[in-house]
């Protein structure tokens, strides 16, 4: 194994629950990891992806199937097309106070138990 595929596999820390392959190296503000290799800066998950499975389509992008973007577990890297990828982005599973969207959203996308709970507290004077 080569020195600089040493050093990318020691910035990774393996996720037991999750089984996520966790990027413990420099990260960009959106959260996903980056390596040096070859005299250029590549993007962790995509290096690993490359490293595992085989060359990344030029016509697509690599989904995170866990969300996490900073695991570069390449079996939880989906290739899809940058559509794709920006409609599985948008998705959202929960509300931001962690309550199921599916069947508990009103038309205007807003949670019916946050909307509940909102209206109860206002009713009892408690927030």
């Amino acid at each position: 194994m080569s020195r600089p595929i040493k050093q990318f596999w020691s910035y990774v820390s393996i996720d037991n629950v999750h089984l996520c392959w966790e990027w413990l190296g420099g990260k960009n503000s959106p959260g996903y990891g980056y390596f040096w290799h070859s005299g250029k800066t590549l993007r962790a998950h995509r290096f690993a992806y490359e490293l595992v499975i085989g060359a990344i389509p030029n016509d697509l992008q690599l989904d995170h199937l866990c969300k996490n973007k900073s695991c570069v577990n390449p079996f939880h890297l989906e290739p899809v097309t940058g559509k794709e990828n920006v409609k599985r982005a948008c998705f959202k599973t929960h509300c931001k106070n962690g309550h199921p969207r599916i069947d508990n959203t009103f038309k205007n996308r807003t949670c019916k138990t946050c909307n509940l709970q909102y209206a109860h507290d206002k009713r009892t004077g408690s927030t």
